[in-house]
């Protein structure tokens, strides 16, 4: 919770470590901070700028960017000022304003804002993302480079590109020898709202040719496993696959979810074929295992299919099953696992 200025004289003639009790005589040799100021809380980012536009080379800003804070401090050491704020903060970024001029600040924050401080921590400009930026920068993007896009990247590897302004119009529309006729106006209100009204109208009805899923799961376990040990439990699920159209369904991926620490063995698989006509379904066998002896969240497993029609149209469906209780019932004793069943 300190900011501390280190001279590169002091860092150079200074030991690699930390002293311990073996070179309690070196101390002298770690490197001594020229100053120290005490920020109260942690600090996530350090730019140095020039912030304040009477900030000429060779002096400059140093910007820290705390938990809920903004410390400008001189680089002399000491807070020149501050600016507290109602929400986490997770990223900073300066970037000059003009050539020649003071530099700007960019700062976001946990709910996905962007804010711009110009001069003396004064907040000139403010957005919201979709996402929180934990990174940002100010870049010239597009075939012709349109500069000042701010790119922002989420902790997910979300990234956006906003635009930090509008390109002035470059003409002038006048309309004040134009007439307007206001009964063409209405009446062309009235017939966009017609084409609003259809388009959005619910008029879609489920199609005939439909792929239908139906899992059948057990309520006991596999067969052929050790009662005194975890490894050994598995359950066969049966996936039955039909479908409702008359021609053949070709390349169905099935893809299954367990929650943990229950594991598929096959978890994703393609079915070449899949027969129409509503005749009898294909059965697809999926066995459950446990991957370690631990209680789940839930014993629901969400099993999907995807498919593409005759016509070219992408579908999905899914199902979900419950897991019988057998699957989890055990009890942890001294490192080891005892099976015991309901």
């Amino acid at each position: 919770m300190e900011c501390e200025a280190f001279g590169f004289s002091s860092l150079s003639a200074s030991s690699s470590g930390v002293a311990t009790s073996e070179d309690k005589d070196n101390q002298s040799k770690r490197a001594r901070a020229e100053w120290s100021v005490n920020l109260g809380e942690s600090a996530s980012a350090i730019v140095v700028a020039r912030h304040h536009h009477q900030t000429r080379s060779p002096n400059f800003d140093i910007i820290v960017l705390g938990e809920r804070t903004i410390f400008w401090l001189k680089d002399s050491g000491g807070i020149r000022t501050s600016k507290l704020l109602d929400l986490p903060l997770l990223c900073l970024r300066t970037y000059p304003a003009k050539p020649g001029g003071p530099d700007h600040l960019l700062v976001g924050t946990a709910t996905g804002q962007v804010l711009v401080y110009g001069n003396q921590l004064q907040l000139l400009w403010a957005a919201s993302l979709d996402q929180p930026p934990v990174g940002m920068a100010v870049m010239s993007a597009g075939v012709a480079p349109v500069p000042g896009i701010i790119a922002s990247i989420s902790e997910v590897g979300y990234l956006c590109l906003s635009y930090m302004g509008t390109d002035p119009p470059s003409q002038v529309v006048n309309t004040t020898k134009a007439a307007l006729n206001y009964d063409n106006m209405d009446a062309e209100h009235r017939r966009l709202l017609t084409v609003i009204r259809e388009a959005t109208a619910d008029k879609r009805s489920e199609p005939t040719d439909r792929l239908i899923l139906r899992a059948q799961a057990p309520s006991g376990l596999d067969e052929g496993f050790d009662r005194q040990s975890w490894q050994g439990l598995s359950v066969t699920v049966k996936l039955f696959v039909s479908f409702t159209g008359k021609e053949a369904l070709q390349d169905v991926t099935i893809t299954v979810n367990a929650p943990a620490p229950f594991t598929c063995d096959d978890e994703t698989q393609v079915l070449s074929q899949v027969d129409g006509g509503g005749g009898t379904p294909r059965a697809v066998p999926l066995t459950f295992r446990l991957a370690s002896p631990q209680l789940p969240a839930h014993t629901s497993v969400i099993i999907g299919a995807l498919y593409t029609t005759k016509a070219g149209e992408p579908r999905s469906v899914f199902t979900s099953i419950k897991l019988p209780l057998r699957m989890y019932i055990f009890f942890l004793k001294k490192g080891s696992c005892v099976v015991s069943f309901v």
